[in-house]
């Protein structure tokens, strides 16, 4: 499929990566070594493919044989994002259900949340989004969710930037020294929040994930810590640069937005879901996510070859013409595939169901409610980031 560069694309980006490379179909082989899958069906067939795995290659600095060096070593191979089956089962199903029942005691409160920031918000007459509401959205209902105090949002968004590094190279050994320090403190963190609640368990996530079973076995303590701490940095990060990339696509197609404000003020849930879903496949906040093949095997009839790492693109999956009608075009009452936003399968993302009532609540308190509003810039800034698709600032007006 095509991957066409738009003006506004943060550098470097997949176009500069192919340039001069090995292409076989719509597989293709960068000059640095990384196998790059676009098409949709081939993205869904990588997902389900056990022969790529999530554990750390053989040559990454978090891999396992790390973990007594570095902190970011020791925290990689604790967490579930990093994990294959048959180890990866019980953890993610207890993390599953913790999620499930904290969910259920939070979301009846996830709109009266929503709609106390945007009071605050509205009092302002030049917005900048990320900072007067999503920033603080996701960190508090992260907050909620897990029970730890309101007082504490702003310490996590500190911890929860750098905690993606894990994900990606590093850069430099000061690099890995700062992510080392900030993981540390973390970790102290929730290792405090992790001992007050099992002397005093509530119906919170660290309460219900720390007496989890799942075939009468506990994740260990450190597990759970770790784990928290995956789940608080992908609450905070995705979801605040996700609502405002969603806000300004919805801004910038002013009949799509129309039918929205109809759908909210006649309680018409389904195209409030269509909407959300349509904003996540067509600015996807993660880009791709990455596999090691562990074994030769092949996506579709092409091959992947053992210790090859494998970036399976969610971004270009989501406009792929082959799964979607005119998928450059914006259209919230689409009908077709589920977006891949949130991968698919053992790995998909175990928040999706808060990040989606996020959405729902966000544009329900924007724009079911009268008020006018409109993008002050001309174009979005985007973050120099390879492997996110996520907003610099959203400056907004009010009319």
């Amino acid at each position: 499929m095509s991957l066409e560069r738009r003006p506004t694309d943060p550098v470097p980006d997949l176009v500069s990566l192919l340039q001069g490379d090995d292409h076989a179909g719509d597989l293709h082989r960068t000059r640095s070594g990384i196998v790059l899958v676009t098409r949709y069906d081939d993205v869904v067939e990588g997902l389900k493919n056990r022969a790529l795995s999530n554990r750390p290659g053989p040559f990454a600095l978090v891999h396992k044989r790390n973990a007594s060096i570095h902190v970011a070593a020791d925290v990689a191979n604790n967490l579930i994002a990093f994990q294959d089956r048959p180890e990866h089962v019980a953890p993610r199903r207890a993390m599953m259900r913790a999620f499930g029942a904290a969910l259920a005691e939070f979301r009846p409160s996830v709109d009266e949340l929503a709609q106390q920031l945007a009071e605050r918000m509205f009092r302002r007459t030049d917005i900048e989004f990320m900072r007067d509401f999503s920033s603080q959205f996701a960190s508090l209902a992260v907050c909620r969710m897990m029970g730890l105090p309101q007082t504490d949002a702003e310490k996590i968004r500190g911890w929860s930037t750098p905690f993606f590094q894990l994900f990606h190279a590093m850069p430099d050994r000061t690099a890995l020294e700062a992510l080392n320090r900030s993981l540390e403190e973390f970790r102290a963190y929730f290792a405090a929040v992790a001992e007050n609640r099992t002397a005093l368990p509530g119906r919170d996530f660290v309460s219900l994930l720390l007496s989890a079973q799942e075939d009468g076995d506990r994740m260990p303590v450190q597990a759970v810590i770790d784990n928290c701490m995956l789940l608080a940095a992908d609450g905070v990060e995705n979801v605040q640069t996700g609502l405002a990339s969603s806000v300004a696509t919805l801004l910038s197609h002013p009949d799509e937005l129309d039918k929205l404000k109809t759908a909210i003020a006649g309680g018409d849930d389904p195209v409030v879901r269509g909407a959300i879903g349509e904003c996540l496949r067509f600015e996807s906040p993660g880009q791709y996510q990455l596999r090691n093949a562990i074994e030769d095997t092949q996506i579709g009839s092409k091959p992947i070859r053992r210790h090859e790492i494998v970036a399976l693109c969610f971004g270009a999956a989501n406009r792929d013409p082959a799964a979607f009608d005119e998928p450059n075009r914006f259209r919230i009452g689409r009908s077709g595939p589920r977006h891949l936003a949130f991968g698919a399968g053992y790995h998909g993302c175990l928040g999706s169901a808060l990040v989606e009532s996020e959405l729902a609540a966000t544009f329900r308190v924007l724009f079911g409610q009268g008020r006018r509003l409109a993008l002050r810039d001309r174009e979005i800034r985007w973050q120099h980031r390879v492997g996110h698709r996520w907003p610099e600032a959203l400056n907004l007006v009010v009319g």
